[in-house]
């Protein structure tokens, strides 16, 4: 090039000319359309890049290194743990069953689908099955949200009493079954289960005989064992009585549906003629809590009243 001051050519710029010793300013590229809509494609592309890569990333769950599991026993207690995680971060129920679909557990309409099972042994050798009931329903205790999934044990586990007398009084609370389950039962799950179960809160009437809802107080527990309304649902009895029931929590999502809680109770019941237990007492009573069976009143929704120190099957519920 030139110098711009001199004329003189073969000039560097950036540098001093060689004959009037002037700087030569370096030449500043031109800017053209051209240059403008091909650095502006080459950024829409890596954009669109970005986008795939992060609603990739959003529908992945952590431990999921490899494909899923093709069917719900197949999944790891970690496995679930993480999806039910994600389900209590959703906040509600509708934004934990768009995380169930992310992973098949819905059905086309979009409820829970009424299969998902997971088969475990206790320590004794005793197997047993844990049923998802449904998503986002029951308080933790450390009030982070509800936790993602609550389960039942669709064998039953035990036979006990539900107290060492013939009494009610201090209902779920203060009942020899409670303190069974959450020391010595709790004890024999899996420790790869244990691991990952919840504090729940638990509504129940621990007063006993009384016909105010507000004997209804809350307990924290990590397995439990039902109410009568969280399996049957509300009950349509005596009023005062009924609001009592009524009062122990919610329905389970999967057991509105009459068929699959028919199918439940078949399962629960097995081969066993013995009823299992609520944790429920029976307000209009000082002594008993209420028992489930195959069958149950169709009328007034009310299982079987039992006193306290009978021996029963157990069906226990936790949360992941």
């Amino acid at each position: 090039m030139r110098c711009p001051h001199c004329g003189a050519p073969h000039q560097e710029d950036g540098f001093r000319c060689e004959h009037c010793n002037k700087m030569i300013d370096p030449v500043q590229p031109k800017t053209t359309w051209r240059s403008i809509v091909i650095g502006g494609i080459v950024l829409i592309i890596l954009g669109i890049i970005g986008f795939a890569f992060i609603y990739m990333d959003s529908n992945k769950v952590g431990v999921f290194e490899q494909d899923e599991p093709q069917s719900f026993n197949d999944y790891s207690w970690e496995q679930i743990a993480e999806i039910s995680s994600n389900m209590t971060m959703a906040g509600n129920v509708d934004g934990a069953l768009r995380e169930a679909k992310k992973h098949d557990f819905v059905n086309e309409d979009g409820t829970l689908r009424s299969d998902l099972v997971k088969d475990f042994t206790l320590a004794d050798g005793t197997k047993a099955q844990a049923h998802l009931v449904g998503v986002y329903h029951d308080p933790r205790t450390n009030n982070s949200g509800n936790a993602g999934m609550s389960f039942i044990v669709t064998v039953p586990v035990e036979e006990a009493p539900m107290c060492d007398a013939a009494t009610n009084q201090g209902g779920w609370e203060a009942s020899a079954l409670r303190a069974q389950l959450n020391g010595e039962f709790f004890d024999s799950l899996p420790a790869d289960l244990q691991e990952y179960i919840v504090e729940v809160k638990k509504e129940t009437n621990n007063a006993g005989n009384t016909e105010s809802p507000d004997a209804v107080s809350v307990t924290g527990d990590k397995v439990w064992a039902l109410s009568a309304v969280e399996f049957a649902g509300e009950s349509f009895g005596t009023v005062g009585y009924a609001n009592v029931l009524n009062a122990e929590g919610e329905q389970y999502m999967l057991l509105k549906d009459d068929a699959v809680k028919q199918d439940l109770l078949s399962k629960l019941a097995g081969s066993s003629d013995l009823n299992w237990w609520f944790r429920s007492p029976n307000p209009e009573t000082a002594t008993q809590f209420f028992s489930q069976g195959k069958g149950y009143d169709t009328e007034q929704n009310a299982p079987e009243s039992l006193d306290a120190n009978s021996k029963l099957s157990v069906v226990i519920g936790f949360c992941i």
